[in-house]
């Protein structure tokens, strides 16, 4: 009698041990799916940090006049390329036909902001820009 109980409690110690192992597969398996989102995640957290960046300079490169808006259009167009979901908002917003002009356009809104609390200094830089947008609004790329 007394080796069947042992043996019983042997096949459930060795249930007990299995259970656990594969508790630890799993567990494994879990974190390194996490893992592999954060690195996801991580990267483009990163291409959006860059990309908003390089949108403030050009903003700050526009208003000192040492880009066109034609020119820093092109640029954030090129950087954005790798946020789509982002060029998606945009034209959700602009509707123009071009997408060089709706991000000419959030360039130019972005100016605008920017500029707004020092009057004479916002005529000259929106009115500047406003005339470039026109003049690629009347011919898209």
């Amino acid at each position: 009698m007394r080796s069947s109980a042992i043996g019983g409690l042997g096949v459930a110690a060795v249930g007990l041990v299995a259970a656990n192992v594969w508790a630890g597969v799993d567990s494994r398996v879990e974190l390194d799916t996490a893992a592999a989102e954060s690195a996801r995640l991580t990267a483009v957290i990163e291409v959006q940090q860059y990309c908003r960046a390089r949108q403030e300079q050009l903003v700050a490169d526009l208003i000192e006049g040492r880009v066109s808006l034609a020119a820093a259009a092109d640029e954030l167009l090129e950087v954005s390329r790798a946020r789509p979901d982002w060029l998606r908002g945009v034209a959700g917003v602009f509707t123009d036909p071009s997408e060089r002009v709706r991000v000419a356009r959030v360039l130019a809104l972005c100016v605008t902001v920017e500029t707004r609390d020092d009057p004479p200094r916002y005529a000259e830089v929106t009115g500047r820009v406003a005339a470039e947008l026109d003049r690629m609004a009347a011919n898209p790329d």
